[in-house]
This record gives structure tokens, C-alpha cells and sequence, in this order.
């Protein structure tokens, strides 16, 4: 289904009325102060939710750097090791 360039404005629009009305709605229940309150409690505890959430992003995003150094230092050792076992298998074939 192909939308013209005047039905694309049509849903854009819309869509932005919808937007424009839901906000004016909140801010109409917001000036109840018992709402208002609810809302800055609520705002409160998200914020403190997505800084607790941040932190742990952080501390995960540190273990990911960790862990992979040590896969990297592994897949070293491992090359190390196939490069002495070829060495070996040279040596082997040599006599």
C-alpha cells in the first residue's frame, strides 16, 4: 500500500494532534495538587530508577571490557600453543 505525499501529511498531522491534545490533558489533571504530587513522586522514583539503571549499565558495560581482554589473552595462549605444537609436529616430521 503506497501512501501519496498528501496522506503522509494527513497522519503526520495526526499524529502530532493526538500528541499535542494528550499533553494538553496531562497538564489539565496535573493542576489537581493531589495529582500533581503523585506525579512529582512518580517523576522522583523514575529518576532514581534510570540513575540505578544506569549505574548497573555501567558496571555490566565494565564486565563486558573485563571479559572480553580475557578472551582475547585465551585466543593469544591458544595461538601460542597451536604455533608449539606445530613447531613440535615439524620437528616430529624432521626425523
Amino acid at each position: 500500500m503506497k501512501f501519496s505525499g498528501r496522506d503522509v501529511w494527513l497522519i503526520t498531522w495526526s499524529c502530532s494532534l493526538c500528541l499535542i491534545s494528550a499533553m494538553v490533558v496531562q497538564q489539565v489533571v496535573a493542576y489537581d495538587p493531589h495529582v500533581a504530587a503523585d506525579l512529582r513522586y512518580s517523576r522522583d522514583a523514575l529518576l532514581k530508577q534510570r540513575s540505578e539503571i544506569a549505574v548497573a549499565c555501567d558496571k555490566k558495560s565494565a564486565q563486558i571490557v573485563q571479559l572480553e581482554q580475557d578472551i582475547d589473552r585465551l585466543h593469544a595462549y591458544m595461538q601460542d600453543t597451536d604455533r608449539a605444537l606445530g613447531n613440535i609436529d615439524i620437528a616430529l616430521r624432521g626425523n
